[in-house]
């Protein structure tokens, strides 16, 4: 192989070429290193300008880099670098805690190896309190010892400012609540201390009056005899519209579901409201689906007859001529469900169309008139529409002024499979009394223990009276075989529910004892229960309602 001898003109030409190469090498070295310079430009730009404070330090916590957001003041940022918080706190005359808070965030990075978050507030130049939400973050070198942490810090005064509002608001609606509560409280006790203080001497007067009705009284005075019980009774559905409205607007009114014997529910009310229109000399149509005869549903029997008796107590009231129409339907039924519908048509003065949404409105009726001329609190409907609704109904209305009313509704109902409402019905009308039983009595009101006892000597002639509870206890401890106790409630010295516990706790009598209360509240009545009293008559009671408690425990 052989090589062809260069010209001294061919090496000139490579000489040029590789000068050519080098400074075209220069130059890209020259605008490299011109990037870099852009870049560091460009970052120390953005770290500067960032909205979050940023700072380095070295291992020691001394300053290397602050940007201006941490510090405004770049004569202070050049003399900090290099020094610690707490030559910063001694040069603004700080509190040195501010440092002393730093360095021990500080100490957890350098010796866990691992980032922090914390908060700090300080206050401003201008007096102003400012918080910060920081992180310290540790960078390690190539031997994985640390040589700088970061530190970063976002302003969050806004946030604590909305925090704070947030914790007041929710202190002022705690208070509210506790307010609201204590009011609730007064109110109940109110009510149930109006119940017992009314109730109790209507007990006496409503009893008396029935014991009178026995006597063959005369002329005007049959007369006033009728027009004080009468009084009475409308005194008693005044008080408890207003405990029943008390319960439904504070939600503590619960709903039952018991078997109800329904056929015999609705002859209750059939017969009544027959007596009722006949007296008023006003016709009185019963259509009820025979198909109902043969079910036993469950529900709550007392409210579905206050909403009856209502309903059909405000047709026969406002109804002058005519007829009040009382229906009710079967609309769906499965194997264990079905839904009735019940119909209340009367030729009544009727409700103009404006005044429909009114007559359920709390304490109102269509005219101011109406109440004066008829009677009435203004609470029965309010209360009616609320118990179907809570039934699972709606109460829908249509009348016209002078033609009359329809009020509707829809409810559903478990079917039972036993028939145990009807049995107890029949049992109960079958039940008497025992010869002579033995009756402990313990009522402080004198009218009171005057009207229990004479329906109770009908009976038996074994009726003890005492007075209050601690007479009751000496009673016993004298004689302990009484076989029922008839328990007043509020009595002075002691009343009934003191004495029912000592019975039970320290004398170990297992004797029926049935507590007469004017307590209307049910959470009252499960009070007696749990403290060893074994049922609750509410008063005023009749004749029949005391003989048939009587017959339960006798």
């Amino acid at each position: 192989m052989s090589t062809k001898p260069i010209s001294q003109a061919e090496l000139l030409k490579e000489i040029d070429s590789l000068k050519k190469e080098l400074s075209s090498l220069k130059k890209e070295k020259k605008e490299h290193w011109a990037a870099e310079g852009s870049e560091s430009d460009f970052f120390k730009h953005l770290l500067e300008n960032i909205p979050s404070d940023l700072v380095v330090f070295d291992a020691n916590h001394k300053y290397l880099y602050i940007n201006p957001v941490a510090v405004k003041d770049k004569v202070i940022r050049k003399w900090l670098t290099g020094k610690t918080d707490y030559d910063y706190c001694r040069n603004k005359g700080k509190d040195k805690s501010i440092a002393d808070a730093r360095r021990a965030e500080f100490n957890k990075v350098k010796e866990t190896l691992e980032g922090v978050f914390y908060q700090e507030m300080l206050i401003n130049d201008d007096g102003i309190e400012v918080w910060n939400l920081r992180r310290m973050y540790p960078i390690m070198d190539d031997t994985g010892r640390l040589q700088y942490v970061v530190g970063y810090g976002t302003d969050i005064t806004h946030f604590k400012s909305s925090e704070k509002a947030l914790e007041k608001s929710i202190k002022n609606l705690e208070k509210a609540t506790k307010k609201a509560e204590v009011s609730m409280r007064i109110k109940e006790e109110f009510l149930a201390n109006m119940s017992h203080e009314i109730r109790t001497p209507m007990n006496a007067i409503l009893g008396m009056s029935n014991l009178l009705q026995n006597v063959k009284l005369k002329g005007k005075n049959k007369s006033y005899l009728d027009g004080i019980t009468k009084s009475a009774k409308n005194l008693i559905v005044v008080i408890n519209d207003i405990l029943d409205f008390s319960k439904i607007s504070s939600d503590k009114l619960h709903l039952e579901k018991i078997p109800i014997n329904f056929t015999e529910e609705l002859s209750q009310v059939k017969t009544l409201f027959q007596v009722k229109s006949t007296e008023k000399d006003i016709g009185f149509i019963y259509n009820i689906d025979n198909q109902l005869n043969s079910l036993n549903l469950k529900g709550d029997p007392v409210r579905l007859n206050q909403i009856l008796n209502n309903l059909l107590g405000n047709a026969l009231k406002f109804t002058l001529r005519g007829t009040v129409t009382f229906s009710v339907s079967i609309k769906k039924k499965t194997k264990s469900k079905i839904t009735l519908g019940f119909s209340i048509k009367d030729t009544g003065i009727g409700i103009d169309e404006a005044d429909q949404e009114i007559i359920f409105m709390p304490f109102s009726q269509a005219d101011s008139s109406t109440t004066r001329k008829y009677g009435g609190t203004g609470l029965g409907l309010s209360i009616t529409k609320r118990l179907v609704t809570l039934m699972g109904g709606e109460l829908l209305l249509e009348s016209e002024k002078g033609l009359g009313s329809e009020f509707y509704f829809e409810l559903p109902f478990s079917i039972s499979q036993n028939t145990e409402a009807s049995k107890n019905f029949k049992t109960k009308e079958t039940q008497e009394l025992p010869k002579d039983f033995k009756v402990l009595l313990v009522e402080d009101n004198p009218m009171n223990q005057l009207y229990a006892s004479s329906i109770l000597e009908i009976y038996t002639k074994k009726v003890k009276v005492v007075n209050d509870g601690r007479e009751a206890l000496s009673a016993l401890k004298e004689d302990s075989k009484y076989d029922v106790i008839l328990m007043d409630i509020q009595m002075p010295i002691m009343g009934g529910e003191e004495c029912t516990e000592f019975i039970r706790k320290k004398l170990k009598l297992a004797i029926p004892i049935i507590a007469l209360t004017a307590n209307a509240f049910k959470k009252d009545q499960k009070k007696y229960l749990k403290i060893g009293m074994d049922g609750y008559l509410s008063k005023p009671f009749e004749e029949k309602e005391l003989l048939d408690v009587l017959h339960t425990f006798l």
